[in-house]
């Protein structure tokens, strides 16, 4: 699967009514062009391999580094 990147921009576009930074309050953000992925972690701190793996693109702030995570599955955003 691959990530529509337009697609996710309109979603964001139409769901994020307030896009200011909540830590600097800037309007200055940079939206990720690979996903990245979110994995278990057990009781023990050890990383949980076969367990459930959430995509992830990060959407960070220019000014102070406040970064963001969307599940483009969530919102549908994936394509073959």
């Amino acid at each position: 699967m691959k990530l529509n990147k337009d697609k996710l921009i309109n979603s964001i576009n139409q769901k994020w009514l307030t896009k200011n930074c909540p830590m600097c309050g800037k309007n200055n953000w940079n939206i990720d062009d690979d996903m990245m992925t979110m994995i278990s972690v057990g009781k023990d701190h050890s990383i949980q391999i076969g367990n459930k793996i959430i995509p992830v693109v990060t959407i960070t702030c220019k000014e102070c580094g406040n970064t963001i995570f969307v599940n483009p599955l969530a919102i549908n955003c994936m394509e073959d």
